[in-house]
């Protein structure tokens, strides 16, 4: 009878003390809470249509061993690359997961009818060009759609008279061929927007 009570105070001491352990299996401290070790800025969005949209992932030191996989539910309605940027494709909805280890975090991405409301335009240092034959001259136009400056337009052109002046699209240079006067109507095209800019330029002997 006494060897029994001996025997249960010991063995309780051995189920509490494998209970007060706060190691996880792989050495690191399980104090964290595992629904905040990885988080996404934001849990729903809305993208129109050929747009995209920037998620940022918060993940925890703990878990800076593994790698990170971004993923959508259906790439028919959005992508996303490695660096959490969503671009919409067509209307619908969709999931957007980043998984670290076994930790992830999810974003619902809704994608809507894209409606324009910004205007592409285009301004150039000035509107008259007094070049010598043979002078070539770097034109540098502003591009924008809306407030956003853009840069990856396409540049269709028609001179008046290329036989005074042209340009080139390879050096994106005014080239002064023959003495006279001309102008050379530009078309930029970005996405479904296009707009005209006229310049004109004088060559000089």
């Amino acid at each position: 009878m006494k060897m029994k009570l001996l025997l249960l105070p010991l063995s309780l001491l051995f189920v509490l003390g494998g209970c007060s352990s706060n190691q996880s299996e792989g050495g690191q401290s399980s104090n964290s809470d595992p629904v905040n070790l990885v988080t996404l800025s934001e849990t729903s969005i809305s993208v129109p249509e050929e747009r995209s949209h920037q998620l940022e992932a918060t993940i925890d030191s703990s878990l800076e061993r593994y790698l990170r996989f971004w993923s959508s539910e259906n790439e028919d309605v959005a992508t996303v690359d490695e660096n959490g940027l969503v671009t919409a494709v067509k209307k619908g909805n969709t999931i957007v997961v980043i998984q670290v280890g076994q930790y992830y975090a999810r974003c619902a991405v809704e994608v809507v009818d894209y409606l324009p409301n910004e205007v592409l335009s285009v301004t150039f240092s000035k509107d008259n060009y007094n070049l010598n034959v043979g002078d070539e001259y770097v034109l540098e136009p502003t591009v924008k759609l809306g407030e956003e400056e853009i840069t990856d337009y396409e540049i269709a052109f028609e001179s008046s008279n290329s036989n005074i002046a042209t340009y080139l699209l390879d050096k994106s240079s005014i080239k002064a061929v023959g003495e006279g006067k001309c102008d050379i109507l530009f078309t930029f095209t970005y996405l479904t927007y296009s707009v005209k800019e006229l310049i004109y330029v004088n060559v000089y002997e």
